[in-house]
């Protein structure tokens, strides 16, 4: 009784190690007369994710990026931020909680028939982080 117990309890952990706190959503729209990718990300509760402002000297700052294709303007951020010191990295940070879109405006040349990049992030809980991930994506143009 006691390794079925183990067992069970082993297989528990690590169906919720497996299961991700941060889900993202990949999608173009039109931006200032221009196209631009937009990444939306779904945050579990007392999970967050970091700005791409967010000071040097503390968690992996979000990030896009975006293969054969000319950037035009910096990263954007929608959603509600919060700034905040942080007790697990010794800095103000500045992060989100449950929902936040990154917008980043493109050229292509043309001959793209899509739009290929990933999404760099990291996410926390107040108690430990995840590794930083890349989540890759790839949008028809």
């Amino acid at each position: 009784m006691k390794q079925f117990l183990f067992v069970l309890l082993l297989f528990s952990g690590i169906q919720a190690i497996a299961q991700a706190p941060v889900t993202w959503t990949f999608e173009l729209i039109q931006d200032d007369g221009g196209q631009a990718i937009k990444a939306t990300a779904t945050i579990d509760k007392d999970w967050v994710v970091y700005s791409p402002f967010t000071e040097e000297g503390g968690p992996i700052p979000t990030s896009i990026a975006l293969e054969e294709v000319e950037l035009v303007g910096a990263l954007r951020e929608e959603g509600e931020l919060i700034k905040d010191y942080s007790e697990l990295f010794e800095i103000n940070v500045s992060k989100f909680k449950k929902e936040v879109s990154f917008i980043q405006a493109f050229k292509a040349d043309g001959t793209q028939k899509e739009l290929k990049g990933y999404v760099r992030f990291m996410t926390c809980n107040g108690v430990s982080c995840l590794p930083p991930k890349n989540i890759d994506f790839s949008l028809e143009l």
